[in-house]
């Protein structure tokens, strides 16, 4: 039989996790998230199943670190458990992650839009300055006018930097699903009611040397 652990880092949208550590543990914890991990790494037999639902246990670390463990009675299986726990727990989250990428990509629209109405305030401005500078007699509007075009250029560099940094809350930093926040899974062997290998035969070691001190204290006794 194999055991595994691993982190898992919870989704975020713009820095901020969808759930906390104490919900997402509770969730993998839950008989119906690991009636799911188990269909979901197609464990057919009973054994299987009985192993997975018995061992999958998730804790928070605290922030948005949760530590799960699990055993199977393949390495390959156990594995994909641990893989599978992530991509589960982001679906249940689905509802949530979308209304938070909504709120924000609906501000990116908004200063889409106001952008492209900028950008029409512009040109219409700056034809208007043209056609004021080629008059024989200009106008005695034409300095507003270049002072207006002058704050609405202000205003598209500000407006920019906002969509910016806005698209920066949704890239890879701070936007992100539920994932595995170490590269490596860790597994075992483990032997037993899931003792670590090393520690049945650590245990079976101290029962010989016990037998062994008895047999030749009873063997002094035998002899006196």
């Amino acid at each position: 039989m194999y055991g595994a652990e691993t982190r898992i880092q919870l989704g975020a949208v713009d820095g901020v996790a969808q759930i906390s550590a104490d919900a997402g543990a509770d969730k993998i914890n839950s008989p119906e998230f690991q009636r799911l991990v188990v269909d979901a790494v197609g464990a057919k037999d009973a054994r299987s199943t009985r192993i997975i639902t018995d061992s999958l246990y998730a804790r928070p670390l605290g922030g948005d670190m949760i530590a799960v463990r699990a055993r199977a009675p393949t390495e390959q299986l156990v594995r994909q458990v641990l893989e599978t726990v992530p991509r589960l727990l982001e679906e249940r989250q689905k509802n949530l992650r979308e209304q938070a990428l909504a709120g924000v990509n609906g501000q990116l629209a908004a200063i889409d839009n106001l952008l492209a109405g900028l950008s029409n305030i512009e040109r219409q401005l700056s034809d208007l300055a043209k056609a004021s500078a080629a008059d024989a007699s200009p106008s005695l509007g034409a300095a507003p006018l270049l002072e207006l075009l002058f704050k609405i250029q202000q205003e598209q560099s500000t407006t920019r930097l906002k969509k910016i940094d806005l698209e920066t809350r949704l890239g890879p930093q701070k936007t992100y699903p539920t994932r595995l926040g170490e590269e490596n899974i860790k597994v075992a062997l483990v032997a037993g009611p899931g003792r670590p290998l090393r520690s049945a035969a650590l245990a079976a070691g101290v029962a010989l040397l016990a037998f062994m001190l008895f047999a030749v204290s009873f063997g002094q006794r035998t002899a006196g």
